[in-house]
């Protein structure tokens, strides 16, 4: 039985898109996006996709993690597959807000890097977790703020990036999306709209067909 979203901040319960978007030492900006996406056999699948020259690394910021999430509400027990290579692990254990993510809050959950510092890590990184004890089936149940420890600000997710390579020239921190969302459309609606903007070419075709005529 599927445990219920306590408050849904996703207005689809299929896809959702956030913007990194927020950091203490580094300074709020465009860091990338998180993407959620359900998919069958209730698994959800995260993207995170930062932006061109920033890497995904582990500078040992949140005890060695890389990427930090919640659950919603926290159940825990979670299932990590199809982590893209490079990154390992992940915080399975039962107790809720336990990885402090370096002034964007506690999670969840995390995932690390195999080879922690600033000279591993990838732009693009996905996995997909389950969960048996209550089977997800709303990508909200993976959104949730973080807690707020002294000195932090309060984040759906956090990433530990390497700004500018090689080297990170631009320096590393902890990023966190602070709740700009996007929405992410569903693949029949781009149908839709990708056929309304046909029909309304060939309308105007048309129209100037016969006044050309006239």
């Amino acid at each position: 039985m599927a445990t219920k979203v306590s408050a849904a901040v996703c207005a689809s319960t299929t896809s959702c898109q956030f913007t990194l978007d927020q950091a203490t030492t580094l300074g709020n900006g465009n860091y990338g996006t998180v993407t959620l996406t359900l998919l069958a056999g209730n698994t959800i699948r995260i993207n995170i996709d930062l932006v061109a020259g920033d890497t995904l690394i582990n500078t040992g910021a949140g005890g060695g993690a890389a990427f930090g999430f919640n659950e919603n509400p926290f159940v825990g027990g979670l299932s990590y597959t199809s982590l893209t290579a490079g990154y390992s692990g992940g915080d399975t254990n039962t107790t809720a807000k336990d990885n402090g993510m370096d002034g964007q809050g506690s999670f969840d959950d995390n995932f690390g890097t195999t080879a922690p510092g600033n000279t591993s890590g990838l732009q693009h990184v996905a996995f997909t977790v389950t969960r048996s004890a209550s089977p997800f089936t709303d990508v909200n149940q993976l959104v949730s703020l973080s807690g707020n420890p002294p000195g932090s600000q309060q984040s759906f997710f956090a990433a530990d990036v390497c700004v500018g390579t090689p080297g990170c020239s631009g320096g590393t921190g902890v990023v966190g999306a602070s709740g700009v969302i996007q929405g992410t459309p569903e693949p029949q609606y781009v149908s839709l709209l990708i056929a309304g903007f046909g029909c309304v070419a060939l309308v105007e075709r048309r129209r100037r067909n016969r006044l050309a005529g006239n």
